[in-house]
């Protein structure tokens, strides 16, 4: 995957219902890279026409110990989750900012979650066909740590 790249999660794939994230999200099939930056564009919700714009936000997801195997490796079979739960924090903080920075940890992992403006967002225009998309206020970054039992 080339770095910088643009992805495009289907629609409906990331919208509300009744004010929570809907459970397609998991089936949405977007991992986020490990050690790059993204643009994501979050697609325009089926439920009763809402009429919401398409978003479009940046994610950097890095390791805190680049290049180092078992972090990768950790990444690796755990890609999945985070992804999913990468998305959702991002998903909510557009319905109901979060505040930041946000810890989570998995059994595997632990991620540092932070957002700040992204001004650069502002600068480029974003389009879907001749659609118009909306650019998040906010860029997010997640330092991803693996969580390695020591050897005795």
């Amino acid at each position: 995957m080339p770095s910088g790249a643009l992805f495009f999660l289907p629609p409906g794939a990331c919208c509300e219902h009744n004010g929570t994230t809907d459970e397609r999200l998991a089936m949405a099939g977007l991992l986020i890279p490990l050690d790059d930056t993204v643009v994501v564009c979050l697609g325009r919700g089926e439920a009763g026409g809402s009429g919401r714009p398409c978003h479009v936000v940046q994610i950097t997801c890095k390791a805190d110990s680049p290049n180092d195997i078992d972090s990768i490796a950790t990444y690796y079979l755990v890609r999945h989750e985070l992804s999913e739960l990468i998305l959702r924090i991002v998903i909510t903080h557009l319905a109901r900012p979060v505040p930041s920075p946000l810890i989570f940890e998995g059994e595997q992992y632990r991620v540092h979650a932070t957002h700040a403006p992204w001004s650069f967002g502002k600068k480029v225009v974003f389009m879907w066909g001749n659609e118009l998309l909306e650019v998040c206020e906010d860029k997010w970054t997640f330092v991803f740590t693996a969580l390695l039992d020591n050897p005795k």
